[in-house]
């Protein structure tokens, strides 16, 4: 290769690394990219005509580095570590960790008890407002106020059975 050509292909490198530093997402489907970046010598067989990219040996490569990146190889190798633990971080945050039918039934479990004792918090301040009802009707002796609580009370309770055989159907 040319030194010419040498040149724009490591710096053509060098940026294509430096885009994955800043936006992984953009490089997660290219494959044999992120192949390349796990080692030196796999790197320098990494090739793109596109962007002008050629592969060359380690040696090889090292040399150009020296010749054509400020900080050399060591700065290329240090480039190449951050982009291949950016992508790795990145693909990482998008899988999300599938659950077990196990945690899938205890987390249902778990929700339907606290839907049960909410049931029944709910159930018991009904009862104390319906008799707190009792006891104003009473006090007021008002038979129309009376005759209304009765049938309210009765629809209620109606309600009350209703959810609670429900509640028994439902149970596992």
């Amino acid at each position: 290769m040319k030194s010419n050509s040498a040149g724009k292909s490591v710096r053509a490198l060098a940026a294509l690394l430096e885009s994955i530093v800043e936006n992984p997402s953009n490089h997660l489907n290219n494959h044999g990219l992120r192949l390349s970046l796990i080692s030196q010598g796999a790197i320098c067989r990494f090739e793109s005509l596109e962007l002008g990219i050629h592969k060359v040996s380690l040696n090889t490569f090292k040399r150009h580095c020296a010749e054509f990146i400020p900080g050399g190889f060591g700065y290329f190798d240090e480039l190449r570590t951050k982009a291949n633990i950016s992508l790795k971080k990145t693909s990482a945050h998008g899988l999300k960790k599938r659950k077990t039918q196990q945690e899938l039934i205890a987390q249902l479990r778990q929700e339907n008890t606290q839907l049960n004792l909410d049931l029944l918090a709910l159930t018991k301040l009904l009862r104390i407002s319906m008799n707190q009802t009792r006891s104003f009707v009473d006090l007021c002796s008002d038979e129309v106020a009376s005759k209304l609580y009765v049938k309210e009370s009765r629809e209620l309770l109606d309600m009350l059975s209703v959810v609670g055989s429900l509640q028994g159907r439902a149970a596992p």
